[in-house]
């Protein structure tokens, strides 16, 4: 469903707005966006190789670890804002190195929120998961529910998540909480699902895929970009926790479907003996409740499942 004119939506933060994970899926977009509209953004990348996607837009880029607290405190201080995106995203990867998930994820962000008491940042924007919900049976789910994370990526951003909203309790600073639902379009990993269908899609005689019955909502990363920033800037007094998705549900073989209709073809879909995590931990059912997203920050997805698709098959044809 379309939002009203973009133009219509509050611009970006005035002055300085710090992106952590700027050089990663969702924080390129987020620079990006932000740069359009005039803010003036220092991007904070984790490896030296992501510096080359963002230099060009930033006014300033720099690549070190999150939690290197001179790094964060030379940056964050002056900010009006800090976007918080770092952090690896990909839930089957945590099975096989908690540890690390947790470190960057949690003590990652214990570390911005410092700085943002620190330093009196006016906003800070922590972009969490869906994951935290877990799979609970219910649809749409509602900020109010009950967590109950079911992977190690999820249990990290959760506990994430209460640090944000703790520290920023007694401070200047107030806290947008976002939690993304299934993301996705040009520049996602390439292990994602949507990527996997499409690869396929473009070049095989069949798209085989892991699942094919779980429902989840997927929504175009630049939807996603326009939330961020708009949560960077919406009037809030407290920490407050927001859905972003386009609460319509979509099951992994109707997105198959809707992948070949994009690209013109017809292949049988399939569904392979091996999945992404371990079978305790599925989530078979995670819509959005998109009610607060809407009254808090203005926003609603304006690109359609079609035209993401679309968009994301062009991208990959002009990257092959």
């Amino acid at each position: 469903m379309p939002n009203s004119p973009e133009h219509s939506e509050r611009p970006a933060p005035a002055g300085k707005v710090v992106v952590t994970g700027a050089g990663g899926f969702l924080g390129r977009h987020v620079v990006r966006r932000l740069a359009e509209q005039g803010a003036r953004v220092v991007a904070l990348c984790g490896a030296e190789h992501e510096l080359d996607r963002v230099r060009s837009l930033a006014a300033q880029a720099e690549a070190g670890d999150i939690l290197e607290t001179t790094l964060l405190n030379r940056h964050v201080a002056g900010a009006d804002a800090v976007i918080h995106l770092a952090g690896p995203p990909a839930v089957r990867e945590s099975f096989t190195n908690p540890v690390d998930f947790s470190r960057v994820h949690v003590l990652g962000t214990v570390a911005v929120a410092e700085a943002c008491r620190r330093h009196h940042v006016r906003r800070l924007v922590y972009v969490s998961s869906a994951e935290v919900y877990g799979s609970l049976g219910l649809e749409p789910v509602s900020e109010h529910t009950p967590l109950r994370p079911r992977s190690p990526y999820g249990a990290a951003k959760a506990s994430a998540e209460t640090f944000v909203q703790t520290m920023v309790a007694s401070s200047d600073t107030t806290a947008a909480i976002l939690r993304p639902f299934s993301v996705f379009g040009p520049g996602g990993a390439p292990g994602a699902v949507v990527p996997t269908i499409l690869r396929q899609a473009l070049a095989e005689t069949r798209i085989e895929l892991a699942r094919l019955t779980p429902v989840r909502d997927y929504c175009y990363i630049g939807d996603i970009a326009r939330a961020v920033v708009l949560a960077a800037e919406c009037d809030i007094a407290a920490t407050t926790i927001v859905n972003l998705g386009s609460g319509t549900g979509t099951s992994v073989r109707q997105l198959a479907e809707v992948a070949l209709e994009v690209v013109g073809r017809r292949l049988p879909i399939v569904q392979s003996a091996s999945g992404d995590r371990p079978q305790s931990a599925d989530v078979d059912q995670l819509v959005a409740d998109v009610a607060m997203a809407e009254s808090v920050l203005g926003w609603r997805p304006q690109v359609t499942l079609y035209e993401g698709l679309a968009h994301t098959v062009e991208h990959l044809k002009g990257s092959q």
